[in-house]
C-alpha cells in the first residue's frame, strides 16, 4: 500500500513542474534503494554503545536535549521563518487578540477555520507575556517543539526499553524535515504538545493505584480533547486510547486490566475529555456573539474529494470558498461545501475513486515539501528538499520492513500490545484523510506515531540471528523428497 501511496504522489507532481519519466524512475530506485538498505541502518548498536548513550535517564536526557537545541539554533540562524501565508494569520490573529482584547473574526472564521477563533486566544495570551509579534510565536514553537521530542522520548520509556526509547527520540529530534518546520509558528507544535502530553499522562495512570489513577486518565482525556479542537488529528488518539482501555486483556485482578478498573478508568477519560469539549464549545459561545460558527466539516470534505488537487488547497477552490463564505451564513455554506464536496465525489469513476485515495494517500505519506516553506526560494532549496525527503522516506521504509518482518515472524504478546497504540492511531488519522483535505503538513502529527511503532517492533540483533538459525537449521533437516 505504501509504494501504492508512493505512486500516488508522484501521479499528483506535488509542488513542482512536470517531471520526466526518468525522473520518476531515480525517485523510485531511492525509494527501492532505501527499503533495501533498511535492515543495515537500523541495526542496534552494541551493548557498549547503548550502555553510553541510555545507561542514565538523566544523560538520556540531556543528549535529547543537545540533539533538540542544537541544529534547530542553526537552521533558524540560517533560515529565518517567513510569517507568510497561514503564519502570517496566525500571528495577525494573536496580535489582535493581545493588543484589542478580542479575536477577529470574520466570514472565513465562521465558516471555514472555526478553530482558529480560539487558538488566536491562546497564541494571545502568550503574546501579552512575552510581547505582541511574530518572533515570540517563533521562539514559542520552537520550545515546543524541544518539549515534544522529551514527551516523545517519556511516553516510549513507558512501552518499551530505555535503548529503544532513546534511539525512537533521537531520530524524531534529528529527522530533517522536524528540525526544518521548527521555525514556523504554526498549529502543530502546540497540538502535539498536548497530544503526547495527554498519552504519557494515560500511559502513567496505567501504572498507578488509588484515586489518583481517575485522575490522570480525566487529565489525559481533556488534554487529547485540547490538542483535537487545535488539529483534529488528535481525536484519533483519543479513540485509540478508548478502544485500548476497553479492549485491555484480563490478566490479573490488580491490573490496570481488571474489569471494575477498565470500566472506571474509560469513564474518566470520556469525562476529562467530556469537561475539555465542553469548556472548548463554550468558549467559541462566549467568543462568537453573533452568528455561530459551522462545523467546518462541509469545506475539509470538499477540498477533500479533489481528485485534479489530490484533496490539497488551489486557487480555484479558494475562490470557490471565498463566493459562498460571502454570499450564505456560515452553517448554510458549510452545507453547500458538504453536498458539492460529495456530489463530485459520486461522480467520479470507479478507477477515478482509486486514484483520488492513492494521491490523497501520496500527499499525506510523502509530501514534506511543507517544512522548507523558509528555505524555498534560497539556492540550497534543492539540496534540502532530498536531505528532508531522504530523512522521512528512509523513516517510512523502516516502517514498512518492520510491518513486512513481523508479518512472518510475531513479535512478544507485550511488544504488540505497545505497538497497537501507535498502529491504531496511524490507521485512525489516515482514514480520516481519506476523506478530508490531505497535505503534507498533516503528516506532521504522524511521524511520532510511525516512528513509535517502528521502534517498538524492530527485531533486534538477538531475534535475527535466531530467525536466521531457525531457518538454517530447517533447511539442514528438511525431509528429503521422493
Amino acid at each position: 500500500m505504501m509504494l501504492a501511496f508512493f505512486w500516488g504522489f508522484l501521479d499528483l507532481d506535488l509542488n513542482r513542474t512536470r517531471i520526466t519519466f526518468n525522473q520518476r524512475l531515480m525517485e523510485w530506485a531511492a525509494l527501492l534503494a532505501m527499503m533495501a538498505a533498511v535492515p543495515v541502518f537500523l541495526r542496534i548498536p552494541g551493548r557498549r554503545s547503548r550502555a553510553f548513550l541510555t545507561g542514565h535517564e538523566t544523560r538520556s536526557m540531556l543528549l535529547l536535549l543537545g540533539f533538540s537545541i542544537v541544529p534547530r539554533v542553526i537552521w533558524i540562524l540560517a533560515f529565518p521563518p517567513r510569517i507568510e501565508s497561514d503564519y502570517a494569520l496566525y500571528v495577525r490573529m494573536g496580535t489582535t487578540y493581545a493588543l484589542v482584547g478580542r479575536p477577529e473574526i470574520d466570514s472565513y472564521m465562521l465558516s471555514v477555520a472555526t478553530g482558529a477563533v480560539p487558538y488566536s486566544v491562546l497564541t494571545g495570551l502568550v503574546m501579552r507575556l512575552f510581547g505582541a509579534g511574530a518572533s515570540t510565536l517563533v521562539w514559542a514553537a520552537e520550545v515546543l517543539h524541544v518539549c515534544n521530542i522529551l514527551l516523545l522520548y517519556l511516553l516510549a520509556r513507558n512501552m518499551m526499553t530505555a535503548p529503544r526509547a532513546f534511539y525512537g527520540a533521537a531520530a524524531f529530534a534529528l529527522l530533517p524535515e522536524n528540525i526544518c518546520y521548527s521555525n514556523l509558528p504554526g498549529v502543530e507544535a502546540p497540538a502535539l504538545f498536548t497530544l503526547l502530553l495527554g498519552l504519557v499522562l494515560l500511559a502513567r495512570a496505567r501504572k498507578q493505584a488509588g484515586p489518583r489513577v481517575l485522575l490522570l486518565y480525566g487529565a489525559g482525556g481533556a488534554a487529547l480533547v485540547f490538542s483535537a479542537c487545535i488539529r483534529p488529528s488528535a481525536w484519533a488518539a483519543l479513540a485509540a486510547s478508548a478502544i485500548l482501555i476497553a479492549a485491555a486483556p484480563r490478566e490479573e485482578e490488580t491490573s490496570a486490566s481488571h474489569p471494575a478498573r477498565r470500566l472506571f478508568s474509560l469513564l474518566a477519560l470520556i469525562l476529562g475529555a467530556a469537561l475539555a469539549f465542553g469548556g472548548y464549545k463554550a468558549l467559541q459561545g462566549a467568543l462568537f456573539t453573533e452568528e455561530k460558527p459551522a462545523s467546518g466539516i462541509g469545506w475539509t470534505v470538499y477540498e477533500g474529494l479533489d481528485l485534479e488537487s489530490g484533496g490539497k488547497w488551489t486557487e480555484e477552490k479558494s475562490a470557490r470558498m471565498t463566493e459562498v463564505i460571502n454570499a450564505y451564513p456560515a452553517a448554510e455554506a458549510d452545507r453547500i461545501f458538504l453536498t458539492e464536496g460529495l456530489e463530485r465525489y459520486r461522480g467520479y469513476s470507479f478507477g477515478e475513486k482509486i486514484r483520488l485515495f492513492l494521491r490523497k494517500g501520496g500527499a499525506l505519506w510523502y509530501e514534506s515539501m511543507y517544512a522548507l516553506f523558509s528555505a524555498e526560494k534560497s539556492a540550497a532549496a534543492d539540496g534540502l528538499t532530498a536531505w528532508c525527503y531522504g530523512g522521512w522516506w528512509l523513516c517510512l521504509a523502516a516502517f514498512v520492513f518492520v510491518l513486512l518482518y513481523r508479518a512472518f515472524h510475531p513479535s512478544e504478546k507485550q511488544a504488540r500490545r505497545a505497538a497497537a497504540l501507535p498502529l491504531i492511531i496511524i490507521l485512525l488519522t489516515v482514514l480520516w484523510h481519506g476523506i478530508g483535505t490531505s497535505i503534507g503538513r498533516y503528516h506532521y502529527m504522524l511521524i511520532p506515531f510511525v516512528l513509535l511503532a517502528a521502534t517498538i517492533l524492530l527485531p533486534g540483533k538477538r531475534e535475527l540471528r535466531q530467525d536466521r538459525d531457525t531457518a538454517a537449521t530447517g533447511r539442514h533437516f528438511r525431509p528429503s523428497e521422493g
